[in-house]
């Protein structure tokens, strides 16, 4: 999706992080590792038709590093679940975030999300995930509820250009939303970057 709105594979950060990788606690790192077999070329995948992007638990991070993902010059949602094992927020969303220079950027978050609905699994996994204690997990409805208010937002705004939904898209419109839910919607825009960059460096 990221490719399409103008990401570009930066292999020489793909080759830096997959030389760090032993003992890495990103596992989405493994499956962008893949893309070194790949010839050194580069490569546009950029569709001009695609006007604004809406990018669900994206796995990004190493593939495109801060050059790669900074092409980006349209509009943009990173969405992330605060428990996703397989694009883990902290490792693949958070520094792309920051990376992106369109002023039309903004992340959100579902805590409590895990990437994947869990109510399509087998019986026997679900049956496994509830039997670990303390593990509790939104439901898919709420997880869709959001999903739908904050896309329905997104796209009247910058593909409607229908300006009246660009209130919507604050912070303080994700905290109405999930003001009454144990699991909730995390929302941040692009005047929150600097910000995020600067904490991001704690954790270096």
């Amino acid at each position: 999706m990221l490719g399409l709105a103008g990401a570009q594979i930066d292999f020489e950060n793909l080759q830096r992080d997959c030389d760090r990788l032993f003992g890495a606690a990103d596992i989405s790192l493994l499956l962008e590792c893949r893309a070194l077999e790949l010839p050194r070329m580069a490569y546009t995948f950029r569709d001009e038709r695609v006007q604004a992007v809406y990018a669900l638990n994206p796995v990004n991070r190493s593939i495109y590093g801060k050059k790669g993902i900074s092409q980006i010059a349209i509009p943009t949602v990173l969405g992330s679940g605060s428990y996703d094992p397989a694009a883990p927020p902290f490792f693949e969303q958070a520094a792309s975030f920051t990376w992106l220079t369109t002023p039309d950027k903004y992340w959100a978050m579902v805590e409590g999300q895990a990437h994947v609905d869990f109510t399509n699994l087998d019986p026997g996994i679900t049956k496994a995930i509830n039997s670990v204690s303390h593990l509790t997990l939104p439901s898919q409805t709420l997880i869709g509820d959001y999903d739908n208010a904050l896309s329905l937002a997104f796209f009247e705004t910058y593909i409607n250009n229908n300006q009246d939904y660009r209130t919507y898209l604050q912070p303080s419109y994700a905290d109405y939303l999930s003001r009454d839910e144990t699991f909730k919607l995390d929302f941040i825009t692009g005047a929150s970057s600097d910000e995020l960059a600067n904490a991001l460096k704690n954790f270096k």
